[in-house]
C-alpha cells in the first residue's frame, strides 16, 4: 500500500456510512425484538448475516461513489463496522468466538462490496 493511500480515502463518507450500517442493524434488531423474534435461538446469527449483507451493499455504494481505491474503501468500511461491532459486544458481554466470527464476516462483507465496485469501475473504464 502506498503511503498516500489512506489519505485518498473518503473518511467522512466512511464514518457516516458506518453509522448508517449500524442504524439499519439496530432497526432490524428493534423490529425483531418488537415482534418477539429475539426469543428464537437463530435470530442473532441471522441478524449478523443481515448486517454483513448490509455492510457489503454499503461498501459497494461507498466504493463506487469514491471512484478511486474502491477495494480499500470497502475494506476500511468493513473494518470500521467490524471493530465497532466488537466494541458493542464487549460492552455487553465478554467477547466470544461467535463475536470473532461476526468480526471476520463483517470485514469480508465490506471487502466483497469494495471488490465488486472495483470490477464495475474497471468494466466501465474500458
Amino acid at each position: 500500500m502506498k503511503s498516500g493511500a489512506l489519505r485518498d480515502l473518503n473518511w467522512p463518507g466512511l464514518l457516516l456510512n458506518t453509522a448508517y450500517v449500524w442504524a439499519l442493524g439496530l432497526a432490524f434488531a428493534f423490529f425483531g425484538r418488537l415482534f418477539g423474534l429475539d426469543k428464537i435461538d437463530i435470530f442473532a446469527p441471522i441478524l449478523t448475516i443481515i448486517v454483513a449483507l448490509v455492510t457489503m451493499w454499503v461498501g459497494y455504494r461507498v466504493a463506487l461513489r469514491a471512484g478511486r481505491r474502491p477495494t480499500l474503501h470497502g475494506l476500511v468500511l468493513g473494518l470500521m463496522v467490524a471493530i465497532s461491532g466488537l466494541v458493542f459486544s464487549y460492552l455487553t458481554a465478554p467477547i466470544s468466538s461467535v463475536d470473532l466470527a461476526a468480526f471476520f464476516l463483517l470485514l469480508l462483507g465490506g471487502t466483497i462490496g469494495g471488490r465488486s465496485a472495483q470490477r464495475v469501475l474497471t468494466r466501465s473504464a474500458v
